[in-house]
């Protein structure tokens, strides 16, 4: 009889790198996606193309409205990303050794 394997705890070596990560999270295509991570794609979208013609749509200077639009961008991009990674890698941030 085999002997019974104890589960392991997932190390830092078990998970790629944040480069990695992110590659793998904005690579992929829809259908290589769960549906909660096709969700919080489109809802990032939606949201950022809402949040772009309310700032053109604020009747400001060219120059700040183009800085306020790169920062909702920024914002949109940070966020997103990190909860795709979370959905994808639930694990990646403990630090179990």
């Amino acid at each position: 009889m085999d002997p019974v394997k104890e589960p392991r705890h997932i190390t830092r070596v078990d998970v790629p790198r944040l480069r990695d990560r992110l590659k793998i999270v904005w690579g992929s295509s829809y259908q290589d996606r769960s549906g909660l991570e096709n969700a919080v794609s489109v809802i990032a979208l939606l949201l950022s193309v809402v949040t772009g013609s309310l700032i053109w749509d604020a009747h400001s200077n060219v120059g700040v409205t183009i800085a306020e639009d790169a920062l909702a961008a920024v914002t949109y991009i940070t966020i997103t990303s990190a909860l795709l990674i979370r959905i994808r890698f639930p694990h990646s941030l403990r630090h179990d050794e």
